[in-house]
């Protein structure tokens, strides 16, 4: 239904004014809706109405509005006249904020709510608001009149523009955006010739409107695919077509294709230096650190992803030194990055930080807070400091739940890391439901080989050998090992663990000979990607010392567990269970071989370590063998 809206800011351009219309001198405006030089007093021209008009079509485009006012005071006006808008409607569309109060109370106007009113989900409306529709709004909001549109008619051609998927005037007209808005008309073509490519040459993206296409053609489509990957991150929005090629490399996304991952890591490794291009565009840059940053991460490529986060994190510091979503986003890359490398007191650090500057930011539950808040509690579980990790790691699965609902992907992974911490503290009983959960939601809501399908049946397994079932373990195990194997490849660090996981049930089931061969290939794994010391080697070198002692080899066991030993007490905190796990093991064998001057002084370290987390289990066991 049309309306005719009046907002108050009519007036003659040319001759005298009317007494009777409204008097701009007087300043009689909504300030909520006012331009800059109307708060200013300063003459109004059609720039103002071009600055109206782009505050109503940011209202329109993400469901808040650009500029809000709180208190109305002199001060307030002040600070809306000199600040301009620096919030793009794709970012505020996926925050939460406190809408007007009512009878009922003070409501809250969440992304779900502001995507549902469009008929889409959050994350789509992002990647459809970013890039044309954020910098046609943005240049119509421009505090200074000269620098938006000309004209509402103007403005106007642009929006028309970009429904056509044609180059927009509010963008830098480069040869890299125009390549882009032509493979966004031509998205069927361009994919299919893609698919063909990547398969034959494995992710050399070439790009053909037709069959009969010529080799000059083919080379500039693939020049505009390598350009492509750097702006894919800043606005998911400039080719879908080259943002899905990123997806598909990515094995926790939900639209990873079972590719070779060499290929992956080559694709990148080649492409990814790239971002230097960007040096005189920092914003962009940042966002397209973060993405790349992220991808090597996943592919387990972790020199490669340092110097990314590290510089997109003198990016966001320079760009804004108060503080910034994006400063988030580097600090927990960067914090989860130090905490699979074993650097836990940097991880802590970072998610630290991360953490206190989202809860400065945000008010209301939000993807960044949610972030380090999982990353610190994961970092605090691996630190073996579970009653610090259980409240930080229950507020993560809140602030996931309230963000994403509760049968989101993002949740089950919270229930995931929750149920695991409450297993590693004592309580398999409490952790087996919030695993079942969370594998429910994962397999309705990802498909059938996905990695955290795979963490969640690993985890479910530990659950199950910790009351006494490794019979029920083993077929967990060899499921999530073979998701992994499709995904990751062979060599992945997260390969080694599935496999020290699956070496340990096979001891149990007393079956040695195949536990040992699993046990070494995890170790040449985590030697490969990790070196010598990381906690990985150390829980390999375990598993294949006991393997070796269940065959009757003493002195390889006795050898494989002083090794181990020495990483552990090299990659771990001297107080941490794993560490005390290893001395009793040790000591258990060189009970055996007669030695037990030092075994009792290796079993006296370890009680000390379980008296006092009052670990009785262990405690009952240590004496035992103190005993002999």
């Amino acid at each position: 239904v049309p309306k005719l809206l009046d907002f108050g800011i009519a007036k003659l351009l040319e001759g005298e004014e009317d007494p009777g219309l409204t008097v701009t001198g007087h300043r009689l405006l909504t300030p909520d809706y006012a331009a800059p030089e109307q708060l200013a007093g300063a003459p109004v021209t059609t720039a103002t109405d071009v600055y109206m008009l782009g505050l109503v079509l940011y209202e329109l485009l993400c469901g808040r509005r650009a500029v809000r006012l709180e208190s109305g005071t002199p001060a307030e006006l002040e600070r809306l006249r000199t600040s301009p808008v620096r919030q793009a409607p794709s970012v505020a569309a996926v925050k939460t904020e406190r809408t007007a109060a009512t009878d009922s109370g003070e409501g809250t106007l969440t992304p779900v709510d502001v995507a549902a009113a469009r008929g889409t989900e959050p994350a789509q409306l992002r990647r459809c608001l970013a890039g044309d529709l954020d910098a046609i709004v943005m240049r119509a909001l421009a505090p200074d009149p000269e620098r938006r549109y000309p004209s509402a008619a103007a403005l106007l051609d642009d929006l028309r523009r970009h429904r056509r998927g044609v180059p927009v005037s509010a963008r830098p007209d480069t040869w890299a955006y125009r390549t882009h808005r032509f493979i966004r008309r031509h998205t069927l073509p361009v994919a299919a010739a893609a698919a063909f490519v990547v398969l034959l040459a494995g992710f050399a993206v070439s790009v053909s409107l037709q069959q009969a296409a010529t080799a000059r053609e083919r080379d500039r489509a693939e020049l505009a695919a390598a350009r492509a990957e750097l702006e894919a991150a800043r606005a998911n929005r400039v080719s879908q077509f080259l943002v899905n090629l990123f997806d598909v490399a990515d094995p926790f996304s939900a639209n990873a294709v079972r590719a070779d991952s060499m290929t992956v890591r080559d694709f990148l490794i080649q492409r990814g230096t790239k971002v230097t291009e960007l040096d005189d565009q920092p914003g962009v840059q940042l966002e397209v650190m973060n993405v790349v940053g992220h991808m090597y991460f996943s592919l387990g490529l972790y020199d490669q992803a340092k110097p990314l986060y590290d510089r997109a994190l003198e990016l966001a510091r320079e760009l804004d030194p108060e503080g910034s979503d994006a400063m988030i986003e580097a600090l927990n890359h960067r914090g989860e990055l130090y905490r699979i490398q074993g650097d836990l007191a940097a991880a802590e650090h970072d998610h630290r930080e991360a953490l206190r500057l989202g809860r400065a930011l945000h008010s209301e539950p939000d993807v960044g807070v949610a972030r380090a808040l999982n990353g610190l509690g994961e970092t605090l579980r691996e630190s073996a400091r579970y009653a610090e990790a259980e409240p930080v790691l229950r507020e993560a699965l809140a602030q996931r739940r309230a963000v994403f609902g509760e049968r989101s992907v993002e949740a089950a992974d919270g229930l995931n890391n929750l149920g695991l911490l409450l297993w590693q503290s004592g309580d398999p009983a409490a952790a087996e439901p919030l695993l079942e959960e969370a594998l429910g939601i994962h397999r309705e809501r990802l498909p059938p080989v996905h990695p955290m399908i795979s963490a969640v049946l690993n985890n479910l397994a530990l659950v199950r050998q910790s009351v006494g079932d490794p019979a029920g373990a083993e077929p967990l195990l060899r499921e999530a090992l073979d998701i992994k194997r499709q995904l990751f490849g062979a060599h992945h660090w997260r390969i080694a663990n599935g496999l020290n996981n699956l070496a340990s049930v096979l001891l149990e089931l007393h079956r040695p000979a195949e536990a040992e061969r699993f046990a070494r290939e995890a170790l040449t794994i985590v030697r490969g990607t990790f070196g010598e010391e990381h906690e990985l080697a150390g829980l390999s070198l375990r598993w294949l010392a006991s393997a070796r002692a269940q065959q009757g080899d003493r002195a390889a066991a006795e050898r494989y567990l002083r090794r181990s030993l020495d990483v552990l007490e090299a990659s771990l905190p001297a107080d941490h269970p794993r560490t005390a796990a290893a001395r009793v093991r040790l000591a258990d064998i060189l009970l055996t071989r007669g030695r037990s001057a030092e075994a009792r002084r290796l079993l006296q370290q370890a009680l000390e370590v379980y008296e006092a987390r009052a670990d009785s289990a262990h405690i009952t066991r240590i004496r035992a063998l103190l005993g002999r």
